[in-house]
């Protein structure tokens, strides 16, 4: 039986977990948002998410920290304009599956989801 992957998106501005919703959902991914790493956490403790589209840059909380915190409750892809191969590093130190810069195209996070999913 297929199971539809539950992604949440995790990103302050509302524009992009927009994109990112419509492009996810198009896919076959069932989606939610968070603004917030307070929300994340929040949305984390009472629904279960296959992975975590993360934006480390947040208004409310370090995205290193929460991206630590994530850990074992859902596969976390930092998807950030933090991009130098010191970010990299430091995302899969804190439990990330994988980083992608920003920009990205359709295609690309598409590609990385599929690879992290199927990765169980």
């Amino acid at each position: 039986m297929y199971t539809m992957q539950r992604v949440l998106v995790v990103d302050d501005e509302p524009e992009i977990r927009m994109l990112v919703r419509r492009i996810l959902e198009k896919a076959g991914y069932a989606v939610e948002e968070a603004e917030s790493g307070e929300e994340c956490m929040r949305l984390l403790s009472s629904r279960r998410f296959d992975v975590v589209l993360l934006e480390v840059l947040l208004p409310d909380s370090d995205g290193w920290e929460v991206c630590s915190s994530i850990s074992g409750k859902a596969k976390v892809v930092v998807f950030t304009v933090c991009s130098s191969e010191e970010d990299v590093r430091r995302s899969l130190e804190c439990g990330a599956a994988a980083h992608l810069g920003k920009p990205f195209t359709a295609a690309r996070l598409l590609d990385l989801l599929a690879r992290v999913c199927g990765g169980e």
